[in-house]
């Protein structure tokens, strides 16, 4: 429905949703079997289900499944966190190419470390982190670690691409 509403209501046909997240003027539903469900506008393919017509009510995104996590941005474009580790995107941005790319269905973002989750669910040894690509070179911010803490780099294969002890203060690695 297009009616607005001022109390909650359960959206039709979703169920077991894990993780939502919303853009602009779109919607993302994870389900617990991995599959991804958005509804929204959908200017230029923001909900990844290969055209650009808007839905009212969510459609799933067949193109994916085994996805982990999902994230939506306010510039029309929606993220896709699969449980191997990869990143996919579509919608409008800068997709790692470094290029302004379009795309009516996810596409899987290249060059970057392996994303393990985007939630807080870590373990009590570990502190959170989130890696910002860059595509415009090979550098990068970590946030949220302090000094002395080891940060490791694994690429999505799982291979070890680097290891730092952090310094006091901020620090670019590259």
């Amino acid at each position: 429905t297009t009616t607005t509403h001022f109390l909650p209501l359960q959206i039709p046909g979703l169920s077991n949703v894990v993780r939502i997240a919303a853009g602009q003027h779109h919607a993302i539903a994870l389900k617990a079997d991995g599959t991804v469900w958005t509804w929204g506008w959908n200017l230029i393919g923001q909900l990844g289900t290969g055209n650009t017509s808007n839905s009212s009510v969510p459609v799933q995104v067949t193109a994916l499944s085994g996805v982990a996590d999902v994230d939506a941005s306010f510039n029309l474009m929606s993220f896709f966190v699969k449980t191997d580790g990869t990143l996919w995107a579509c919608g409008s941005g800068l997709m790692g190419s470094g290029t302004q790319t379009i795309s009516n269905v996810p596409l899987q973002v290249q060059g970057l470390c392996q994303i393990i989750s985007t939630t807080t669910e870590i373990q009590s040894d570990q502190k959170l982190c989130k890696v910002y690509p860059n595509p415009f070179s090979e550098e990068f911010n970590i946030e949220g670690l302090s000094s002395g803490s080891t940060i490791r780099l694994i690429d999505a294969l799982g291979r070890l691409q680097f290891t730092a002890q952090l310094n006091a203060g901020s620090q670019q690695i590259s």
